[in-house]
């Protein structure tokens, strides 16, 4: 860690094998398979308004110098010799003008006792204010810890352990002893194969958990209101869960809507208002692009990779357009006014109500079906000139909006005349 103008190092620290086990001459078990030392990548960094810091990464290392406590301090047992290639792991430090002691080390992965060699590795890490942190990776295996209520509990099929690369989000209590929750991420079928991974994760306000990375397949895990069609394998992919896990708000593939192609997400972000910015690299030419961008197709030569920035919206515009007809019944003049709701959002379909107003009084309302229509049939109004309107007041996912207002006149109803008939009986009686 370097101070602000970068001139002087703060803090510094290595995080790997426990050489202290060596000092103490510990007695490392055979085995012809792997080496206990391992290598160990530090893969991502946060800080909370607090100045504690926490870190996460991978290891091949089984003894990694966890501390007292922790929520995984082992990933091997000598009796079990399955045991993992490699693992997740977490770290949380105190702000370095306490000196930036350790608060917690721990491995994020299957248990040791776990003997179907699933193996855990990290990509990326954000923390609260309160201290707790949000870890995203991929697993491949059923053996990653899971909690009671999160949104997906395993993956694949019971009792088919194989699932290459699942994806995860796990949040950990400040003590780093306990997963406030955890869940997968993935395809449900055998042997899925669906995350290729998980680089990225950020909160909002609200404590909603978003993060993106890129999918290896598209079949078997349904989007939820996505942005665009699911197109081919190998897209990026944006995803935000609830705060406590166990909801799905919104997952949406962002890639190749045509031709083939592979894109990977390299940055993530959110603004106050929730709207989404990722940015990555495609060698797509079906990426999709909006109207009036920047850059709406590579060079008709190029070849190769090429960034692209997107902004996802939480809210999308909509239009309200009105058409009043007026037309005689038997039972009077009836004025009908149908109201069609339009957006440019691919998903959700637009919900709600429509209001109708005939000048500043309402006249009633009526439910949006499922292509954007409302109808409203108005009766007992008055012959004369009248300005009406519409107006949709949106909802969680679709800004309202207001037809223009549309003049119409209303006849007057046709008055039946009666015709008198010669009295029978008096004409009878003549």
């Amino acid at each position: 860690m370097l101070n602000k103008t970068g001139s002087d190092l703060l803090y510094s620290t290595l995080i790997g094998f426990n050489t202290k086990l060596i000092a103490d001459g510990y007695a490392f078990p055979a085995s012809p398979q792997y080496s206990p030392y391992g290598g160990t990548d530090a893969m991502s960094i946060a800080l909370n308004s607090s100045g504690q810091f926490f870190v996460t990464g991978t290891t091949t290392s089984w003894y990694l110098p966890t501390t007292e406590g922790a929520l995984e301090r082992k990933i091997y047992e000598p009796q079990n010799p399955q045991a993992t290639d490699y693992a997740a792991w977490v770290a949380k430090f105190e702000p370095v003008s306490e000196d930036a002691k350790i608060d917690y080390l721990t491995y994020l992965a299957p248990p040791a006792s776990d003997k179907n060699d699933d193996d855990s590795a990290s990509g990326a890490i954000a923390a609260d204010d309160e201290g707790n942190a949000y870890v995203a990776g991929v697993a491949n295996g059923q053996g990653f810890p899971t909690t009671t209520g999160a949104f997906q509990r395993s993956c694949g099929e019971s009792g088919f352990d194989e699932c290459e690369d699942t994806g995860f989000v796990a949040k950990l209590n400040p003590a780093g002893s306990k997963l406030v929750w955890s869940t997968m991420f993935g395809a449900y079928g055998p042997g899925a194969n669906g995350i290729g991974n998980v680089g990225y994760i950020k909160l909002d306000a609200a404590g909603n958990v978003y993060f993106a990375g890129s999918a290896g397949s598209t079949v078997g895990f349904p989007e939820v209101n996505p942005i665009e069609p699911n197109g081919r394998n190998s897209q990026a992919f944006v995803a935000e869960l609830n705060p406590a896990g166990s909801k799905l708000e919104f997952y949406s593939l962002v890639g190749s809507v045509k031709g083939y192609g592979a894109q990977l997400i390299e940055g993530l972000d959110l603004d106050a208002k929730g709207n989404i910015y990722l940015a990555g690299y495609t060698n797509s030419y079906g990426l999709a692009t909006t109207k009036g961008a920047f850059q709406s197709n590579p060079p008709a030569a190029y070849g190769g990779d090429y960034g692209f920035i997107a902004k996802i919206a939480p809210v999308a515009p909509t239009a309200t357009a009105l058409e009043v007809a007026s037309k005689e019944t038997k039972n009077g003049v009836e004025v009908t006014l149908t109201a069609t709701l339009t957006t440019k959002a691919y998903s959700p379909e637009p919900a709600g109500e429509v209001t109708f107003a005939i000048g500043s009084k309402t006249l009633g309302s009526a439910a949006l079906n499922a292509s954007g229509v409302a109808e409203f049939v108005a009766k007992g109004i008055k012959s004369g000139n009248y300005s009406f309107k519409a107006s949709y007041a949106g909802n969680k996912f679709f800004d309202g909006s207001a037809s223009a207002a549309v003049e119409e006149t209303v006849p007057a109803a046709t008055v039946p005349v009666l015709k008198a008939s010669v009295n029978p009986s008096m004409y009878k009686s003549r």
